[in-house]
């Protein structure tokens, strides 16, 4: 209520607290979530977004694509500590020839603050174009804003090596800390709209007014905690149904008291209208 300055640009901050879960791994090298990675009108899913953090430093592996047989890695995403809790962000990127990589270098990560990572993939000519993005925020504003420089491979093997059906996603794998939602776009998201989803971390706006029934293909939020050790499914809460899989924990022993797997969390939302 009350009179609007008319030199503020217009917008004034709501603040309102909002109770969550995410979902905790344990730094073990044999539990994670796994993923069909699955193609989406005829091409994999060209952005990856998540939000993590971590007070736990060391070498892990967020994400890694596997081939069919579930032994070669066809490109990574890891992190590793330089000092104290600054870390290194490395996408590595096979061809038929060499590894790629692109990095955010020694970024404040291992801090226990919430982190927005999106790993966009677009086509320039026969190339194929990587870009990685982080953002965090404080008091709801973005306060740290890291860039990869853009990587530019011919033949890579995002998609896999051959036909690259049947390859699956890794998610969190050797990876102390929390994954508060692990989403899959159809299409490169935008820098802005990650901005969005860093000071609202549930949103699931998008580069349009149909993306996020369209280009978002699959979410999980992590808001219902259950025992992972005897029921398996990361279930898939898109509204599209195009993708239509689920996820499977992996390697989880049972927990029988709540929250299970699972943190349990107030936390402070402000937006701005």
């Amino acid at each position: 209520g009350g009179p609007t300055d008319p030199t503020d640009g217009g917008t004034q901050p709501f603040t309102f607290d909002d109770r969550t879960a995410e979902l905790t791994l344990s730094g073990s090298n044999s539990a994670y979530i796994q993923i069909p990675f699955n193609n989406v009108d005829d091409d994999k899913a060209k952005a990856i977004e998540f939000r993590v953090s971590s007070n736990t430093p060391k070498e892990s592996s967020l994400i890694k694509m596997m081939d069919v047989l579930g032994v070669e890695t066809e490109w990574e995403f890891k992190v590793s500590q330089t000092t104290g809790s600054f870390a290194d962000l490395n996408l590595y990127v096979s061809s038929s020839s060499e590894l790629h990589s692109a990095s955010i270098d020694n970024v404040r990560f291992f801090d226990g603050e919430h982190k927005q990572i999106l790993i966009n993939k677009s086509e320039d000519g026969s190339n194929d174009t990587f870009n990685v993005y982080l953002r965090d925020s404080i008091n709801g504003r973005i306060r740290t804003e890291k860039a990869s420089e853009t990587l530019t491979i011919a033949n890579s093997n995002w998609t896999g090596s051959g036909l690259g059906i049947g390859t699956s996603l890794r998610v969190g794998t050797s990876f102390s800390g929390s994954l508060d939602e692990f989403r899959l776009w159809k299409t490169p998201l935008e820098t802005g709209v990650l901005d969005i989803h860093t000071l609202q971390p549930d949103s699931i706006a998008g580069n349009n007014y149909t993306a996020s029934s369209e280009d978002l293909v699959l979410r999980f939020d992590f808001e219902n905690p259950f025992d992972l050790g005897t029921e398996s499914t990361i279930s898939n809460h898109a509204i599209s149904t195009e993708y239509n899989v689920d996820g499977t924990a992996v390697g989880f022993s049972s927990i029988e008291t709540y929250p299970y797997h699972f943190r349990s969390y107030e936390r402070t939302i402000t937006i701005y209208c």
